[in-house]
């Protein structure tokens, strides 16, 4: 992970937006987050990524949930910055409890070999877009996989983060 950026911290109100829209099925949200992530993008980026992709759901939580919504903000976003979306890129091989009910340290183990590649990175840059930043673990394993996969630089956007915690393992913007 070369930078990560989160819009928001994950406080009042925007932890009840981001609940609405993940749980409550309120995806006017993702199309609000969506825009204004797409915004900051293009403001922050002298060079556009070469490609966005959502953080992954397992298959059996999206049959569940019935929508991605880290895909819902990259669709709004991918339309908004013209960066091509490829939510194929990566997917989650194996399921996972949420981690928003794990402490910090089970965060970590749960997302080991989470992920796979299925087409060719190499030397590109990406963007990896997800709704909320907690301890990192997620975003880390991600971008590790990507990474190894041969990708030149991955940059994560979500649109908020919990305050940087002395056992987070995220890593800070530069």
């Amino acid at each position: 992970m070369d930078h990560t950026h989160s819009l928001f911290i994950f406080s009042e109100p925007i932890n009840k937006m981001i609940h609405l829209m993940k749980f409550k099925n309120n995806l006017a949200i993702a199309n609000l987050f969506g825009t204004l992530m797409a915004e900051h993008i293009l403001k922050n980026y002298q060079r556009l990524p070469d490609l966005i992709i959502p953080m992954p759901l397992h298959p059996r939580r999206l049959r569940f949930r019935g929508y991605n919504q880290a895909e819902l903000l990259t669709q709004v976003i991918s339309k908004k910055t013209k960066i091509p979306m490829h939510r194929s890129i990566v997917f989650r091989k194996r399921y996972t409890p949420p981690q928003h009910t794990l402490s910090a340290k089970l965060r970590i183990k749960n997302m080991r070999n989470v992920f796979q590649i299925k087409e060719n990175v190499e030397g590109k840059h990406i963007l990896v877009i997800d709704d909320v930043i907690t301890t990192g673990a997620s975003v880390r394993a991600l971008s590790q996989t990507i990474n190894d996969a041969g990708a030149r630089t991955i940059d994560v956007y979500s649109i908020a983060r919990t305050i940087h915690e002395p056992h987070s393992i995220l890593v800070q913007s530069r």
